[in-house]
């Protein structure tokens, strides 16, 4: 506590603002709920644009660490691979502006593309009481997720993701569900203010991504260059993929504040 004031009263005697510390440190601005490391391919050049180019606190948070991936770049596999694919990540999400991330700890289990399943290996209650006390402790005002429509070729484990983000939506918004988070953890409830899922439809927000940034890059070509870090995927050649360029489509699902068609901005509102 003695050494926390020191800094405190130092950082105001040289007029800089002091550290962020207890709930401060948390709060987040964009939440995104993926199944394995490298999910965030499809909205990377959105993480740039918020994180880099509008200063806000983007927090990634992954149901498993991707060990029953393949592996391009050596023989590691199961929990080893899961360490690998853990320090890629951390070389991704640096490059694009993030910087803090979690795990939910479940398993990367054989590919399927059965939901039911999957939240049944992966104990769905358990898993979402994890993911409620993230969005409690974290105080995001708006989750972004992958599509929990069981589309073909769509992984069980992405749907899963997506569902949990869904549920906990609203389960962390509601004092009876996983109440000892509040009696014994000291947090409160939390309703983030808009969820999207990724996709296009009637209520689709549309963002674009080559704006420049600070540093005169845009969030397309940050994208490529932090993508490329998950070389055991085969992304070391992502960086200046021209698809990356596109606008970013996500659909709002879930609102707390009024729907309204043609947004381009995931904070409107």
């Amino acid at each position: 506590f003695a050494v926390s004031c020191a800094v405190a009263l130092l950082a105001a005697s040289c007029g800089l603002a002091a550290p962020p510390s207890g709930e401060a440190l948390l709060k987040t601005d964009l939440l995104a709920v993926f199944a394995h490391p490298d999910d965030e391919t499809g909205v990377a050049p959105l993480i740039a644009h918020y994180a880099l180019g509008e200063g806000k606190v983007v927090v990634p948070v992954y149901c498993t660490r991707g060990e029953g991936g393949a592996n391009m770049v050596g023989r590691q596999s199961g929990v080893a691979l899961g360490i690998l694919r853990e320090a890629e990540l951390r070389d991704c999400l640096q490059r694009l502006g993030v910087r803090q991330w979690f795990f939910l700890e479940r398993q990367d289990f054989a590919y399927t593309e059965d939901l039911k399943a999957t939240l049944e290996r992966w104990d769905a209650e358990a898993t979402l009481e994890r993911l409620v006390r993230l969005v409690r402790a974290l105080r995001p005002e708006v989750v972004v997720t992958m599509n929990p429509a069981p589309t073909p070729g769509q992984h069980g484990h992405h749907q899963a993701a997506g569902w949990l983000a869904v549920e906990a939506f609203d389960a962390a918004a509601d004092p009876r569900r996983f109440p000892d988070q509040l009696s014994l953890e000291g947090l409160t409830v939390w309703r983030p203010r808009k969820l999207y899922v990724g996709g296009m439809g009637p209520m689709a927000t549309i963002v674009v991504t080559t704006n420049t940034l600070p540093d005169g890059r845009t969030p397309a070509l940050v994208a490529g260059e932090a993508l490329a870090n998950h070389r055991s995927q085969g992304f070391g050649g992502m960086a200046g993929s021209a698809w990356l360029r596109r606008p970013q489509f996500l659909e709002l699902v879930k609102s707390v504040v009024p729907f309204v068609a043609g947004e381009t901005n995931l904070f409107r509102g």
